[in-house]
């Protein structure tokens, strides 16, 4: 009885300190794939991410997931930044894809030729 009380301790414990990574770096366990970018612009060069797969690598749901498109140049070094969000959820070990023209994901255009960039996970809710 002793050892089953312990091991239900240990996992609440693993757990929580899970969610808590989870919480504190959710791009550690949010990966992005197959982006899609509009470019748009004559003179000047206008991009933005139009379509993004969320790949949920975490043992926990999660919803309402914000993040950043760094653009960078051909060094690699970050020029701009542009916030995203998609207010719905990932089950955990799922992908879902957002786009722009589903209307479930939020971002802005912004004026760069930059043709490289790295997105990141930077905060999530738990559900």
């Amino acid at each position: 009885m002793a050892a089953q009380a312990a091991a239900a301790a240990a996992e609440a414990a693993r757990k929580a300190q899970a969610r808590n990574a989870l919480l504190a770096s959710p791009s550690q366990f949010i990966e992005a794939s197959e982006a899609e970018f509009f470019d748009k612009g004559i003179i000047n060069s206008y991009r933005e991410l139009t379509r993004v797969s969320l790949i949920n690598k975490a043992e926990f749901p999660v919803r309402n997931v914000h993040g950043t498109v760094e653009w960078l140049n051909d060094g690699g070094d970050t020029i701009a930044t542009v916030a995203f969000s998609v207010p719905g959820s990932i089950a955990a070990g799922d992908t879902k894809t957002f786009s722009k023209a589903a209307g479930n994901l939020t971002t802005t255009t912004i004026q760069t030729g930059a043709k490289g960039y790295r997105i990141k996970v930077t905060k999530i809710e738990l559900l």
